[in-house]
């Protein structure tokens, strides 16, 4: 596994129309001719321009599929080919090869096309991608960890000197406060807010849902939300002092599955009781591939549930739309990588665990009784999924219980007791 970045990568994109750009401040030329009256046509694209990002793309395209690689059919941002893995986010490249020989014959084949870029330095112990550190431990564990952002938040919070907290949230969920008193800190709320989200979305899923509820004020933030970005700083303290992170076990096979929960109306009380937004449920679910967690979502429904089995079966089909598209993925990716693991039937199989009898009732049963005969249409997408007696759609929903359902986490503010056993069966620690 080898990083590599293109250096300055959107001017190294030719244009194919022509564009013109006045002359720099200072600039002259010998014509005698008055500068306002010149300008110059750019050969390449520029930062700034509306469609550098789609040249730069089209042009690193281009080389990728000229050095013997083809883009995935589920992400444009994956490429397969000679017995390798391309991974590409915007300017930076992650290979995977069979050795180092053959990924240096690929950037060399890159540079010699006129790419410019640079090798990344790793070593076996360590590597970094995309502001995410990653480190290889003895056991075979990885261990995910962005510690240098997280000391970037505190630094801009003024709460490197605070004191750690084991949660990220308190029990109670974080309404409009409309009449609060207003934000009065000298740090930027959205800033901070941005950084979190990054956090929460790689190294740290059991932020997620400590970080959404805060994400939801961005645009009209008041004291009280402050306190709760200060609450989740807290618990960042306590993250980088045990240098903890998100920990991945090395297993067998390609079991992907997924943890889904909904938390019911959880902002009655905590909102304007006039306000729809009140009583919302919230949806969590986290997808895992041989336990190790690859994607968690934690969000508001759009639409209000009026039960509990309404909120969890709304929650299954926002997650089926998440695991079909990562199936399909996980297929390409193994039909490239690892083809013999395909002849097992084992490996075409995902299990969605709910908590909730009657939602997996719902999904199951084809029959509309009086209380959910009125549930929009859409959400019956997951009965088109789960595997039936003649069929094999490959995904299958069965019951877990509560005290081990990882979407738990994801969904409301929990006990140190209960935040601490789902964290490590979640995040490995």
């Amino acid at each position: 596994m080898r990083q590599a970045d293109f250096d300055n990568a959107f001017v190294q994109a030719p244009l194919e129309k022509s564009v013109y750009v006045n002359l720099p401040p200072m600039f002259s030329d010998d014509s005698g001719l008055d500068p306002k009256t010149l300008c110059l046509r750019l050969n390449k694209s520029l930062y700034g321009m509306v469609d550098s990002p789609r040249i730069w793309w089209l042009h690193v395209k281009k080389g990728i599929e000229k050095a013997g690689f083809r883009p995935s059919e589920n992400d444009p941002g994956i490429y397969f080919g000679n017995g390798m893995v391309l991974i590409l986010y915007v300017d930076d490249l992650l290979a995977f090869g069979p050795d180092a020989e053959a990924i240096e014959k690929v950037i060399t084949k890159l540079k010699a096309d006129g790419y410019d870029l640079t090798m990344e330095e790793s070593t076996k112990e360590a590597f970094a991608f995309l502001g995410i550190d990653l480190e290889f431990l003895d056991d075979g564990k990885i261990k995910f960890t962005q510690h240098g952002l997280i000391k970037k938040i505190l630094e801009a919070t003024g709460m490197t000197e605070c004191k750690p907290v084991t949660t990220p949230a308190t029990l109670n969920p974080l309404g409009t406060d409309a009449k609060g008193s207003p934000f009065s800190e000298d740090w930027h709320y959205a800033s901070i807010i941005g950084m979190l989200m990054y956090l929460a979305g790689n190294a740290h899923p059991e932020v997620q849902f400590a970080v959404h509820q805060c994400a939801r004020f961005t645009h009209c933030p008041r004291n009280s939300h402050a306190v709760a970005v200060k609450r989740i700083c807290q618990y960042l303290q306590g993250v980088l002092q045990q240098k903890q992170g998100l920990t991945y076990t090395k297993g067998k096979g390609y079991q992907l599955d997924c943890f889904v929960d909904a938390d019911f109306a959880g902002l009655w009380n905590f909102e304007d009781d006039q306000d729809p937004v009140c009583v919302r449920s919230r949806t969590g679910y986290v997808m895992t591939l041989n336990g190790c967690p690859v994607h968690f979502v934690s969000k508001l429904q759009t639409e209000i549930a009026l039960s509990t089995l309404e909120a969890e079966y709304i929650a299954l089909s926002q997650a089926m739309r998440d695991l079909v598209p990562m199936r399909r993925l996980l297929h390409e990716l193994v039909a490239n990588m690892d083809p013999s693991a395909q002849e097992g039937s084992a490996f075409l199989k995902s299990t969605i665990w709910e908590d909730n009898n009657g939602a997996i009732s719902t999904a199951k049963s084809p029959k509309m009784t009086p209380r959910t005969r009125h549930i929009a249409v859409k959400y019956h997408y997951t009965r088109s999924h789960i595997a039936k007696d003649d069929d094999e759609t490959g995904i299958f929903l069965e019951k877990i219980d509560t005290k081990v359902q990882k979407a738990d986490i994801l969904t409301k503010g929990l006990n140190e007791e209960t935040f601490q056993r789902l964290c490590r069966l979640l995040c490995g620690w």
